[in-house]
């Protein structure tokens, strides 16, 4: 995020004073004088850039102002494209529902040729199509702008009702995802150059959603979670389970169980360790050797 902050220094009126005793010499008139209004024009400010996403290179970047209008730059700062977010996609009769949705770009492609989006409807648009809320949304689509045509394609096509859990792999070349509007609820992995999909995993018709998910160093694994409720409202015993999966093999290994609060997957370094965060942005580490989660401890500040 990158805000433009631009100062203003308001002019100095220098007044001339009496010296200390003596006797002002008043203007020799019989009529009272007109003082005219200072009038003080307030700067204009530029628009603030409440998104920016440089590319991998820094020769480029995109930003917006609004979240349903971006712009691509160069390091020069000329305009590349522009791009709006179209409230009437789903027609007229749906356009008032999507007056908060917009776009949030995602990642570029490690080469710097594409710009990957998605997109938020806000509010209750975003809420589950089985229960009330949400738990694992990344997004309602995914989109995939090519800066050399400035051609935008559907990756995952954009959901009015539902939305979907989803991650890039790091390379760039594979997105895995679960429309959680789905029941079962399945991970499918879509390979981004052939457009080819293969379903990884399905899951029990008791879990709701699947997300969480994360790569490895090596993108030979993911660890994902899904999301059941033993209640009738989200909130009440909620249970939430880890695995891992092999992209090789795709045998399912569960490692924790039944963990009652929801998690979101940070960072997978190459010694097995997890980074995960919660609803109050605390860390938590997960090691798959010893299938132990626990909670970061901040150190104790020094008096």
């Amino acid at each position: 995020m990158m805000l433009l902050l631009c100062a203003c220094t308001p002019s100095i009126v220098h007044l001339t004073t009496a010296t200390v005793g003596a006797t002002p010499v008043l203007p020799k008139t019989t009529s009272p004088t007109t003082t005219s209004a200072l009038t003080i024009t307030p700067p204009i400010l530029p628009p603030e850039i409440i998104s920016v996403l440089p590319s991998p290179d820094g020769t480029k970047k995109i930003q917006s102002t609004d979240w349903k209008h971006f712009e691509v730059l160069n390091s020069s700062g000329a305009l590349l494209w522009s791009l709006s977010y179209d409230v009437n996609k789903f027609g007229a009769d749906e356009a008032p529902l999507l007056q908060y949705a917009g776009y949030s770009p995602l990642a570029w492609s490690p080469d710097g040729n594409y710009i990957y989006l998605t997109c938020h409807h806000g509010g209750e648009m975003d809420s589950s199509t089985k229960y009330y809320g949400n738990t694992f949304i990344d997004g309602d689509g995914v989109f995939r702008f090519d800066v050399a045509t400035g051609e935008m394609q559907e990756v995952l096509p954009e959901l009015l009702s539902g939305y979907y859990a989803f991650s890039l792999s790091p390379d760039g070349n594979q997105l895995v995802y679960a429309d959680q509007a789905e029941t079962p609820v399945k991970i499918v992995l879509l390979k981004l150059d052939t457009e080819r999909k293969q379903i990884l995993f399905t899951a029990k018709i008791s879990v709701l959603e699947i997300g969480g998910f994360g790569w490895s160093p090596k993108m030979d694994k993911l660890v994902f979670s899904t999301f059941q409720m033993q209640g009738d409202q989200k909130g009440q015993n909620d249970s939430y389970n880890i695995f891992l999966l092999d992209l090789k093999s795709l045998e399912v290994q569960t490692i924790i169980k039944n963990f009652h609060q929801y998690l979101a997957f940070d960072s997978w370094d190459g010694t097995g360790r997890i980074n995960y965060y919660d609803t109050f942005n605390k860390g938590w580490q997960m090691y798959l050797e010893t299938k132990v989660l626990s909670a970061i401890v901040a150190p104790t500040p020094t008096p």
